[in-house]
């Protein structure tokens, strides 16, 4: 064990915090066994004392494990180790953001646009592997060195196919609660996509769009307010924003975006324009884009967002034409050599043509049978 560590669970030598949340912590730890870091995040036992609250810890791990997408993180092991429960998870080098909210304030649309894609696309394929999020936030959204979002946390998923009930006290983090999961109603998948309007909101503003000085304000404010337009608070959103995001705030989840893949092509239907003039502003600014290709969408929705990547940068177009153009003159030369030695018996090169082996000395010892 290092100088350094902070103790040990199972095979997991803890070397510093990374975070502490209302029901546990999360460390940079090393899987002495693999070699490698991880992220290990720890419940502290008083918190799950109680059988609901250990079904929920199992809920987690499940829901998580089966869920297995470039952006979100990816789940190892779990389990109990001295009745301390523990999960350990691909450790993300980089921040979150929240933490880049707060340090930029917003992100501007041809930069937003991308990472709420790819967000979006994560979230459609969790729903179809039967999970929802249920407290999808800024700080639930972990951002590597390259740009890439990761959702991470899954403490309070749902499985869809589950039963179990979570009692009076509703799961989540009232500011991007959805007004059914408020009121302790069934929910489904359009939960996240009212969390995803509202990340969204955040990023392209700033602000949260429900805002209270205490969080029964917040509630109240969701359950019967309807938010600023985004347009209001940033002019240069172009007003389509604030119909894409009106909708992912319905009230009555039946009014609401029936689904992530939807809301992403709304919302990218809204956003093309001011991409487009920005990326012809600022052509180098988009090499590289984190979202620059459909390469990008490698999940099992990828043929429902084909048409939602942007448009590839002028390098990857430049050399998507330059290997068509040597394809086509490879082929051009194969044809070409195929007809000279069908119209010549000296092959190409004036080597001497390879005279058939007659019939009754073809497949003797000694001779190479050539015909």
């Amino acid at each position: 064990m290092s100088p350094e560590s902070l103790g040990r669970i199972g095979r997991y030598e803890l070397v510093r915090v990374l975070g502490r949340g209302a029901m546990g912590t999360v460390y940079e730890a090393y899987d002495s066994f693999l070699g490698r870091t991880v992220a290990v995040k720890t419940y502290e036992s008083n918190v799950l004392l109680g059988d609901e609250l250990r079904r929920r810890f199992e809920r987690e791990v499940k829901a998580a494990s089966r869920l297995h997408h470039p952006n979100i993180v990816v789940v190892y092991d779990g389990g109990l180790e001295k009745d301390v429960p523990f999960i350990a998870m691909e450790y993300v080098e980089g921040t979150n953001l929240d933490a880049e909210l707060k340090n930029r304030g917003k992100m501007p649309p041809h930069e937003a646009l991308p990472v709420l894609l790819l967000i979006a696309d994560a979230l459609a394929y969790a729903h179809r592997q039967g999970v929802i999020h249920r407290d999808l936030k800024p700080a639930n959204i972990l951002l590597t060195t390259a740009g890439q979002p990761k959702i991470a946390d899954f403490s309070v998923a749902k499985l869809m196919s589950a039963e179990a009930t979570v009692g009076p006290s509703p799961l989540g983090t009232p500011t991007h609660m959805a007004p059914e999961q408020i009121a302790g109603k069934p929910t489904d998948p359009r939960v996240d996509v009212f969390a995803l309007g509202v990340l969204s909101y955040q990023v392209l503003t700033g602000r949260r769009p429900f805002e209270g000085d205490h969080p029964t304000a917040v509630i109240y404010n969701i359950m019967n307010v309807d938010p600023p337009r985004a347009s209001e608070i940033d002019p240069s959103l172009p007003p389509g924003v604030d119909a894409v995001l009106a909708r992912a705030f319905a009230k009555d989840p039946q009014q609401r975006t029936p689904d992530a893949t939807t809301f992403a092509r709304d919302l990218k239907s809204a956003l093309e324009s001011v991409r487009a003039a920005a990326q012809a502003a600022m052509p180098e600014a988009f090499e590289g884009d984190v979202a620059a290709s459909e390469g990008d969408f490698r999940s099992g929705d990828l043929e429902a967002f084909r048409d939602l990547a942007p448009p590839p940068s002028r390098r990857t177009r430049s050399l998507v034409f330059a290997g068509q153009v040597a394809l086509v003159a490879a082929i051009a030369l194969l044809g070409l050599v195929f007809l000279i030695r069908r119209m010549t018996d000296e092959p190409v090169g004036g080597l001497p043509a390879a005279t058939p082996v007659p019939d009754e000395f073809a497949g003797k010892e000694g001779v190479p049978n050539v015909a």
